[in-house]
Formats: structure tokens, C-alpha cells, sequence
């Protein structure tokens, strides 16, 4: 399969609606195949092309095959320098001048959103209980509903401290459930981070973030797309801003001459005076 079959292949999902079959057609090209072999598997098909036939003529599994696509799989504190260096450097001023605003985008079941409340909640004592507010957003309700139960198995937590572990979450059986305080901070909703009508979340109301953190989700998506999203973070991003990603994503920001890389890390702040195409 080339980009010309994926283009075709997508525009043959009937079962789907036609802004799903565009931003299906938008995943780069090894991560839909990746996703295809996986249900041709699920579906017990022998080939590749008999499961594109079954699924060109199957609008469940069309629809079980677009929302595949979108990676659920994290960890807490999954990137430790990055989550380092924000607690230690980047945190601590932006929350020390009050109404702190963080979104946390394509955010699975929340681990992104708790490790980030984590950080806040620890340092707000030192910073005289700053306020804060912290959005986190993914395209499915499934994980959606997985993020306000805040149960998790206890292999994502390989990157957190035993003492955090802990404080925060209680044992459940094989997994650990995040306490009350911790799992009613991140205000949890549904968005496509693709909308046309909304560069942020609608309950955010205006954007204006001090940290957008964004992790493992531009990868997987065609350079033209990954420009749309980096823009609609430039927009909404507070003047002084961060955009958080993931380690395999820097080289991608950094061609998008939107932001400055800091610390040779993968935190980003707004470049000063450049602007996005309206």
C-alpha cells in the first residue's frame, strides 16, 4: 500500500463520515499500516487485502479501525527528564504568578494530566496554594470514562516514585487508584485536537495556556497535519508560553520554526514576533 491506496482506501469508508475518512487519510502511512495489520488480526483474516475488503464493506469495523488509530497507550511521568526539568525549572514561576493554565492534548486515561497535577500539587504549598487549572483532552469517550475512574495497572507507573505512588494512589486489586484529590483536578472532556471550529477545548473558553503539553501525538500524523496542530498550539498558547512533547517529537517543532527548543530538551516556548497563517 502506497499513499495513492491509503487516499482511495479511505475514501471508501462509507460507514464512516467524510471528515473522519480526511483526518483518517492524514496518519502517516507506516502507523495506518501498523493499525490495519492489528485488526486484520482481530478479524482473523488471512491477508491484507481480504481485510480491506471486509472493512471496506463492514461500517463497524470501519469505525473500530478509525478510532484505533488514535494511540491510547501512556505512562505517569513516561519522559522523567522532561517532567524533571518542568518541576524544577519551568513550573514554579509560571505557577507563582497565579491562574495557572495547563492542556494537556490527546491525554489517553489522564496518566499525562495526573502527572502533571502531581507536579502542581507539590509545589503549591511552596508557592502559597497558586491557583491552577489543568485541561485534559483525548478524541475517545472510552478513555474519557477511564480517566475520571483514575484506575490504573501498575506497569505505568515504572516511571514514578515509590513515594509519589504512595501519596497519591491506593491499591486496587493488580492496579492503583488515584485518590479523590488528585483525580478531580484535570478537568476531563472530549475533543478532536482536528476540529475545524476549535483550536482548544470549547470549557477552556479562550485558550491563553501557559503550558500545552502534547506528547506522542504529532508523530503519528503527516507533515501537513502536524503544521496544523503546532499552529493551532502557537495560537493558543499564552506570549510566554511552553509546548511540552515527547523526545521523538522535537526534530518536528523545531522544523516548524514556531517555537524554540529550550535545554535541548523537548520544551518549547513561543518564538517572539512569528505568527501563525490565520
Amino acid at each position: 500500500m502506497n499513499e495513492r491506496d491509503l487516499a482511495e482506501f479511505c475514501h471508501s469508508l462509507s460507514g464512516l463520515t467524510e471528515e473522519n475518512r480526511r483526518i483518517l487519510a492524514q496518519f502517516v502511512l507506516p502507523h495506518l499500516l501498523t493499525v490495519l495489520a492489528d485488526r486484520q488480526g482481530a478479524c482473523q483474516c488471512a491477508t491484507r487485502e481480504e481485510y480491506l475488503q471486509r472493512c471496506t464493506a463492514d461500517p463497524a469495523e470501519q469505525r473500530k479501525l478509525y478510532m484505533a488509530c488514535f494511540n491510547s497507550t501512556s505512562e505517569f511521568f513516561r519522559d522523567r527528564w522532561t517532567f524533571s526539568l518542568l518541576e524544577r525549572t519551568y513550573l514554579p514561576p509560571l505557577l507563582a504568578r497565579g491562574g495557572f493554565r495547563a492542556w494537556c492534548a490527546g491525554c489517553a486515561a489522564g496518566q499525562e494530566a495526573l502527572s502533571m497535577a502531581i507536579l502542581v500539587e507539590e509545589l503549591a504549598p511552596v508557592l502559597a496554594g497558586a491557583s491552577a487549572t489543568i485541561f485534559a483532552t483525548d478524541i475517545g469517550p472510552d478513555q474519557h470514562a477511564l480517566a475520571m475512574a483514575g484506575r490504573y495497572p501498575r506497569s505505568q507507573f515504572r516511571h514514578m516514585t515509590l513515594e509519589r505512588m504512595k501519596r497519591w494512589f491506593l491499591p486496587d486489586g493488580e492496579a492503583l487508584q488515584a485518590v479523590e484529590e488528585l483525580r478531580s483536578k484535570p478537568l476531563y472532556s472530549t475533543h478532536d485536537l482536528l476540529d475545524n471550529q476549535a483550536f482548544c477545548p470549547p470549557e477552556s473558553i479562550f485558550g491563553s495556556f501557559d503550558i500545552i503539553s502534547c506528547m506522542n501525538v504529532l508523530l503519528y500524523y503527516n507533515h501537513t497535519t502536524q503544521v496544523r496542530l503546532l499552529q493551532n498550539f502557537h495560537r493558543t498558547l499564552a506570549s510566554d508560553g511552553l509546548l511540552v512533547v515527547a523526545p521523538a517529537e522535537i526534530g518536528i517543532v523545531n522544523q516548524s520554526g514556531l517555537f524554540a527548543n529550550l535545554c535541548d530538551g523537548s520544551i518549547f516556548n513561543v518564538v517572539p514576533g512569528e505568527t501563525c497563517p490565520k
